[in-house]
């Protein structure tokens, strides 16, 4: 029995799960790489927030582990009914060229080059997994990547990701995913497609 829940990230909860990520996401090579070299972890709590905040404008999927008060960890799922909230996103861009800086060319090109590998077909896609150190080795990762692929087996389509280091890869691989594919990632470490048959 887990000893922790799941539940929707909301407006109500959504700082948290932005600092989740972003502390969890500070030991990320590709997107610590993705960064300027200065004042890269409040870059990436600035970015983080406007990206939980998309996924939650764009539909039902974000879901976060708690223990009592405090955040496990957070899973950013996308649905394949999820709208893409454009209004949001063109209201975030300054912020985007802001914090990425010279290094704002090179991550469009790195999520225009994610964007191709997604396949065609409708599928729940994990944008993004982040967990505590006191998270781990209580199933919080398993947890929320489980639920996601619950749901897309559920709705009959299959899962999608990109993991950002070979270690991931063979992580997601015991749920049942399968390497597509390295994506080049101009200025970083390479991100590796991945894939879940219906």
């Amino acid at each position: 029995m887990a000893d922790f829940s799941l539940v929707p990230v909301t407006t109500t909860n959504l700082g948290a799960a932005a600092h989740t990520l972003a502390e969890a996401f500070m030991t990320d090579e590709h997107s610590v790489g993705m960064l300027p070299q200065v004042g890269t972890r409040g870059r990436m709590h600035h970015l983080m927030h406007a990206q939980v905040k998309e996924m939650v404008a764009s539909g039902p999927g974000a879901v976060a582990a708690v223990d009592e008060d405090q955040m496990l960890g957070v899973a950013l799922w996308q649905s394949p009914k999820a709208k893409t909230p454009w209004a949001t996103m063109l209201r975030n861009l300054p912020l985007y060229v802001r914090q990425l800086q010279t290094r704002f060319p090179d991550a469009v090109r790195t999520t225009l080059s994610e964007h191709r590998h997604q396949p065609r077909v409708p599928h729940w896609y994990l944008a993004y997994l982040g967990t505590t150190p006191e998270a781990r080795g209580r199933g919080v990762g398993t947890a929320l990547v489980q639920h996601g692929v619950d749901q897309a087996s559920h709705a009959g389509v299959g899962a999608y990701l990109e993991a950002s280091s070979r270690a991931n890869v063979d992580y997601y691989k015991r749920f049942g995913f399968v390497e597509m594919g390295e994506g080049p990632s101009p200025g970083t470490s390479p991100t590796y497609a991945m894939w879940l048959p219906r």
